[in-house]
């Protein structure tokens, strides 16, 4: 029988955090066929890092991958928000007529 696991022991990154370290590794090891050696090398550049902090950067990442897309788009970026704010207002004027 598997052993459980406390989730809630772990702690999760920041967007940004996570965003930061996957970009980091991507840099590090572009996508392409590894080789023994390249995962070899990926093994070593991992171990450097705190089991805490990679489960971190991974918990993120997951959360980031199954959010389901509603909740995505209720977090619209800054210039959709500018340009939903515009066109209610052009909305607006033209109602007042």
């Amino acid at each position: 029988m598997a052993k459980k696991r406390n989730t809630s022991e772990v702690t999760i990154a920041s967007p940004e955090d996570a965003s930061s370290f996957i970009a980091s590794l991507q840099e590090a090891f572009p996508a392409r066929h590894r080789s023994l050696a390249d995962q070899e090398r990926l093994r070593e550049y991992l171990a450097r890092f705190p089991n805490e902090r990679l489960r971190s950067v991974m918990r993120r990442a997951l959360m980031t991958m199954v959010q389901h897309p509603a909740e995505a788009e209720a977090k619209p970026s800054p210039a959709k928000s500018a340009n939903r704010e515009r066109k209610k207002s052009v909305k607006r004027a033209g109602r007042r007529r």
